[in-house]
């Protein structure tokens, strides 16, 4: 599991503040209107964040136009790579489990682990923090 994926996941990205959909009709990004899609694509096209947003979204995001592509591009491109709501509640749930108090014992149980892999999660948790401190 790769944490640091997650973290990604369970954020919005800090590049978003400074694209050019900011403050504009948010319904254009959900590429159900070919008009409203065209004119989304054009914004994206100018943005300084673009391809940020677009290699972002083809990891997280399941619908909408991200970065100028839209949702059918990004699923070809995806080969079934996506992360799915299911996944992120999952891994969050993992992170919460690894960094909060419960016994490794129980959580061994859980994840059919070890204690000593419990421990071992436990230890990466901490020394790396996965920006959770910041």
């Amino acid at each position: 599991m790769n944490l640091d994926a997650l973290y990604a996941a369970l954020r919005t990205p800090e590049f978003l503040a400074q694209g050019a959909c900011v403050r504009q009709d948010a319904t254009l990004w959900d590429d159900d209107d070919r008009a409203k899609s065209a004119v989304a694509k054009a914004i994206c096209g100018t943005c300084p964040v673009q391809r940020s947003c677009a290699e972002w979204a083809q990891t997280y995001e399941i619908a909408g136009i991200w970065g100028g592509i839209d949702t059918a591009t990004r699923n070809k491109g995806r080969r079934g790579k996506f992360t799915t709501m299911e996944q992120r509640r999952e891994n969050a749930e993992w992170l919460s489990d690894v960094l909060g108090k419960k016994p490794a014992a129980e959580l061994a149980a859980k994840y059919g682990r070890t204690e000593r892999t419990i421990y071992r999660w436990r230890e990466i948790a901490q020394r790396d923090d996965y920006g959770l401190a910041s």
